[in-house]
């Protein structure tokens, strides 16, 4: 009998026993599944004895499950028994001997240990449970009481910190915290904590029970089994080396370093490479299916080879003039790193690149690992660089040069750092950062925003240790997660599972690893290769595929087990042969490449997408991608291109959806894919912030007025030291009585909040003004830095235009500055992204002829601003290359002689309005000319002279407010209705939800009426979140008819402020801390206490309020 026939009659022997075997083992699994059934339903019922029965019987017919000892101890947990709490303990060793990573088994363990007051053991169990369940309140809580039992009242407090961060109306965490504060002397802390309980309390009436306080999802009786994640079967694939017979030229193999640089519109990848020698060169398929190397002239400096090599682009030279297209000037950059020496390289052309090492300001650099990242979320690349002496921050200053910002942003105590990896793990569009270091170290940090980092607490940490980290989304479940590679193990760390997985990497060396989806099925596996331990000169690759709940090692299925290779440096994946299936390209310790081809990969499908970043960095770096098909997710961090997702055999797609750094969410409907689609994804131009919109009915219709409060913000920088000072009160023209109509007697407002943002409306009136038809009333509001003007109304008349108006540019706008007739002058050559908002210095020279200079004069402006962000501000302000002008005034004679005007033009706020500047006195007698210079984007409609005349010629009459409601009104469609015209909203065209997920989170005013908040200027205000809106009316009644011969002119009066939720403004993620200079008079007339916060602010609006709900699984928590 031969070898192969007694292996086939083995195996026929054991088919036969299992066979014979399978109605027993059936048997035996119903029944364990009936008891567990049974046992869960007892406890739901709260019949701990019956419970304690069913689960006995359970594990005694399979001892193995952990879910059943844990549902044991849970039964238990439950029991009044003299010894429960003991066979809780002994049941949950069971569990944890089966099961050393599971959050609930230490969480009741800790519960169990709490209640038995050994306190230090309980918080050394409730410890681990947070490291393996980080995101829930209740295990931070509990933790914290732990801790305050063994007198760690400072750790105490950071879990109770913890505990409302994560459950913000926690009120026992509250009350927990304003004791501690009270203990530590810090009276304003104690304040707002038990302001805080207080408002929880009536709310949500008398404190949680300790059962309540213990219930979470760890405490609920565990299923026999769950779904689980939907993974799409595995299918045949293996790796085929095939670079002998690719690679025409064997010179063309050689190479240190390599990156792809580029993929084309059709998919198609071009990697970048350099060899020892530091000849650099493009690497591609040509259509005949042969790999070409295309030499490059440039010659890199002679090293040991680099570690790394990235691509990104750092910065576009666009020519003055012209006006910026992506497509011709967005170029993707290089930066190599290494022990000897770093290198910037700057493409300039499909074949010419230039080194920007030096003039970049990174000469002399070294280190281990970098990466790209917006830091700052201001449009443009930094550079994060892992160094012996630490972990680096370079910051982009727009320019095309870098400057070390490490200490600044909060990462100047790294200590030696191996690894970095990037990815918005806790998904608040706010890009955080792993570093791993030499001390076995490995550590989070999340990000601040206003451009700061801080390490996250511990736990979650510390995190497994690390030589290599890596940071995607693993599970599909919207969240990134970690892949933290040492010696011996890789561990996958899931940011919202509590469970890790650890992965045995025995025998390897690992040099290097990358996640890739190899098989195309849409989850995302790990690919580790370096060398053997047992023979160092031989390569090794080893292959997990992710499973959803388990890693499989198919290493020797995909045929990489065996592949006879040296040592391997680094790996890419990227789809080289264009076949619709990410192929390996290898680079060896000899210093050449080999290709992989990925055979059977392209039967799932493969989706390539390429990002074109408008207002955030062009390659869309830490932008956020989700395809969508059914109850399906497939979620991606970009940290690099190529974009490659596996369909798992869908051929078509319910949306693909992308989050920009800046928040902006874009969606594609009814994507139908291929084997091979390749979808472009250019970036909306979407404002996420700008200000309040102001609404009037107008007798059939609300017609949009303008916008509101512009000159207010709250936390908006100038630079990251200097903020805007708000200026709080404003006139706003509302036009005359044939737009503005009374409806069932009463004048109708609304003010609207429809940005990502926060309104704080402490006051508003209406104001009517009769007048003489020929004179105009303007308010003298603008956007300026302070002092700032008497927010008045100015009566004026007799204009003089200007005979000719021409920009330094030689473009004639006379006729555009003449009337205010919607017909905008052009503004200066705008400034490419992220500068949205900027132009080129721009002068318009103002002839109007001999000027009345000993006449009262008034230059009246009328124009629109295009806002740029608090990011926008922090990109300009770090660029040293650029001229910031705010609008300047120069007047001229008829000898051609200029000298500056002393007055403040400033700008209009947002929307077209009309700004003034008081030139009486101002001018010399013989001025003709006036000169306007500014590298501001503001388009002007009309510029004018007027002279004004005192108000007593008009007759003013204000109406306070009659009714004032608050309510739920949506978002309207934001459109440009003319070309050069600012965008609109349209206010019959509403949706529920806005194109961005986040707002700002805290206690907003409860819906309803609120007229007693904005009738007096009192510190006490409504507060608006996204898509609210103040309905007011106004008695017409009480207005006189208009004098005949006279016209009326409307306006609201308003006191408030507003905050954007740009990631650069201060604060700019919460409600509070809430504006202005004092508190308000919290006291009744009769002396008591009456706190308006507690009784108008009692609707919280959580932070993730548009993020919809994410895919579970048995697994994962329930949050």
């Amino acid at each position: 009998m031969t070898r192969v026939t007694i292996t086939r009659f083995s195996e026929a022997l054991l088919v036969s026993a299992l066979c014979l075997a399978a109605p027993s083992w059936a048997d035996d699994r119903a029944d364990f599944l009936a008891l567990m059934n049974r046992g869960k339903a007892h406890l739901e019922n709260r019949s701990s004895a019956e419970a304690i029965d069913a689960f006995k019987r359970a594990v005694g017919i399979d001892p193995r499950s952990a879910a059943a000892w844990r549902n044991l101890a849970r039964a238990h947990l439950m029991s009044s028994h003299p010894r429960a709490r003991a066979s809780v303990l002994e049941a949950l060793d069971r569990a944890g001997a089966l099961e050393d990573d599971s959050a609930a088994t230490n969480y009741l363990a800790g519960l169990t240990l709490l209640r038995m007051s050994r306190f230090d053991e309980a918080a050394e169990r409730l410890r681990r449970a947070v490291q393996l369940d980080p995101d829930s309140a209740t295990l931070r809580f509990q933790l914290a009481n732990a801790l305050q039992a063994t007198n760690r009242h400072d750790e105490a407090v950071v879990q109770l910190r913890e505990t409302i961060r994560l459950d913000p109306l926690h009120a026992s965490a509250r009350y927990k915290l304003a004791g501690h504060a009270r203990q530590a002397g810090d009276r304003q802390a104690y304040q707002t904590h038990l302001r805080e309980f207080m408002r929880l309390r009536k709310l949500l009436g008398p404190p949680a029970s300790r059962d309540a306080l213990e219930r979470c999802v760890h405490l609920l009786p565990e299923a026999a089994r769950s779904t689980g994640p939907v993974v799409p079967p595995p299918i045949a694939v293996r790796f085929t080396d095939v670079t002998d017979t690719l690679f025409a030229d064997a010179t063309d193999r050689t190479a240190t370093a390599a990156a792809v640089i580029e993929v084309d519109e059709k998919g198609r990848c071009v990697f970048f490479v350099c060899d020892a020698e530091g000849a650099a060169g493009l690497l591609a398929m040509t259509r005949s299916g042969a790999i070409q190397r295309t030499r490059i002239d440039l010659k890199l400096p002679d090293s040991s080879p680099f570690m790394q090599c990235i691509v990104g682009n750092f910065h576009d030279d666009v020519p003055a003039g012209a006006v910026y297209d992506a497509a011709l000037h967005a170029k993707n950059d290089l930066f190599l790193i290494g022990p000897d020496r770093a290198v910037l390289l700057k493409r300039r052309g499909p074949l010419d690149f230039a080194d920007a090492t030096e003039s970049a300001g990174l000469g002399g650099l070294t280190g281990r690992r970098a990466g790209w990242i917006d830091s700052e979320h201001d449009g443009d690349l930094d550079l994060l660089i892992a160094r012996a002496s630490g972990l680096e921050l370079w910051q982009n200053k727009g320019n095309g040069t870098f400057r070390n910002a490490t200490g600044e942003v909060g990462l100047g105590k790294t200590g030696p750092t191996r690894d970095v990896a990037v990815a918005d793990f806790d998904a608040n569009v706010a890009i955080d950062l792993v570093a791993a270091g030499d001390d076995q170290s490995t550590r989070v940090f999340e990000n601040l925003r206003t451009g700061r980092f801080a390490a996250t607490t511990e736990p979650p940490g510390p995190w497994p240790a690390a030589r290599r980290v890596l940071a995607d989304d693993l599970d599909n479940n919207g969240y990134p997660d970690l892949v933290s590679i040492d010696d011996k193990t890789a561990t996958i760390v899931y940011s919202r599972r509590a469970r890790r997985q650890t992965l045995d990497l025995a025998g390897l060396d690992a040099v290097t690893a990358l996640l890739i989806d190899f098989d195309n099925d849409g989850w995302l596996d790990l690919c580790v290769a370096g060398s053997e331990r047992a023979a160092p000169e031989t390569g090794s690759i080893r292959l997990w595929r992710n499973g959803g709940r388990a890693w499989e090692h198919v290493s020797e299925t995909t045929r990489l087990t065996g592949t006879r290779i040296p040592p391997v440096r680094h790996a890419v994946a990227a789809d080289i042969d264009g076949d619709g299936d990410s192929d390996l390209l290898l680079l060896t310790s000899d210093r050449r490449m080999r290709l992989l081809r990925n055979d059977g990969g392209h039967v799932n499908g493969q989706l390539k997408i390429r990002l074109v970043g408008l207002k955030t960095n062009p390659q869309g770096i830490g932008t956020h991608i989700e395809l969508r098909h059914g109850a399906d997710w497939i979620t991606r961090s970009v940290s690099a291109i190529p974009i490659e997702v596996g369909l798992g055999g869908r051929t078509r797609l319910d949306t693909v959806q992308t989050v920009w750094t800046g928040g902006v969410v874009d969606n594609r409907f009814d994507v139908e894919v291929s084997k091979k689609t390749v979808l472009t994804i250019t970036e909306k131009n979407v404002a996420t912030g700008s200000c309040p919109f102001l609404y009037a009915w107008d007798g059939s219709a609300y017609r949009f007025v303008t916008d509101v409060l512009g000159n207010a913000p709250v936390g908006l920088p100038l630079a990251r030291d200097r903020l805007l000072v708000a200026d709080p009160d404003e006139f706003v023209i509302i036009g005359d009585g044939d737009g503005f109509r009374p409806l069932d007697g009463a004048y109708r407002l609304n003010v609207t909040s429809e940005f990502l943002e926060v309104l704080y409306l402490d006051y508003a009136r209406l104001v009517a003004v009769d007048h003489a038809p020929l004179i105009e009333l303007h308010p003298t509001d603008k956007l300026m830095a302070p002092p700032f003007p008497a927010s008045e109304l100015w009566a004026l008349t007799d204009a003089i235009r200007p005979i000719r108006a021409v920009g330094d540019d030689g473009i004639d706008r006379t006729r555009e500055l003449a009337d205010i007739d919607g017909v905008f002058a052009p503004p200066g050559p705008l400034l490419p992204p992220p500068l949205r908002g900027m132009c080129h210095p721009m002068s318009i020279t103002l002839d109007f002829g001999p000027v009345p200079a000993d006449r009262p004069l008034v230059l009246a402006l009328t124009g629109w601003l295009q806002y740029g962000q608090a990011s926008t501000n922090i990109a300009v302000s770090q660029n040293p290359s650029l001229k910031i002008i705010p609008p300047m005034l120069e007047v001229g004679n008829a000898r051609g002689e200029w000298r500056p005007v002393d007055v403040t033009v400033g700008m209009p706020a947002g929307k077209t309005k009309t700004i003034l500047c008081d030139l009486e006195g101002r001018l010399p007698r013989d001025a003709m000319r006036l000169r306007l210079t500014t590298t501001f984007e503001i388009r002007w409609d009309r510029i004018g002279l007027f002279e004004r005349v005192s108000s007593d010629r008009a007759r003013i009459h204000e109406l306070e407010v009659d009714r004032a409601d608050l309510a739920w009104r949506g978002f309207s469609e934001i459109r440009s209705r003319a070309e050069n015209h600012p965008t609109t909203p349209d206010y019959d065209r509403v949706s529920d939800r806005p194109p961005w997920r986040n707002v700002l989170e805290g206690w907003c005013t409860r819906y309803g009426d609120v007229r007693d908040l904005v009738t007096a200027i009192d510190g006490r205000f409504v507060i608006c979140n996204a898509g609210d809106e103040v309905a007011m009316q106004f008695d017409a009644t009480r207005l006189p008819p208009v004098p005949a011969g006279q016209v009326r002119t409307f306006f609201m009066y308003c006191f408030g402020w507003e905050k954007d939720g740009d990631h650069n403004v201060v604060e700019g993620h919460t409600v509070e801390p809430l504006p202005g200079r004092r508190d308000p008079d919290d006291r009744t007339a009769g002396g008591r206490s009456a706190d308006w916060r507690l009784d108008y602010n009692t609707r919280w609006v959580s932070r993730d309020r548009f993020v919809p709900p994410r895919p579970e699984s048995g697994d994962r928590l329930m949050k």
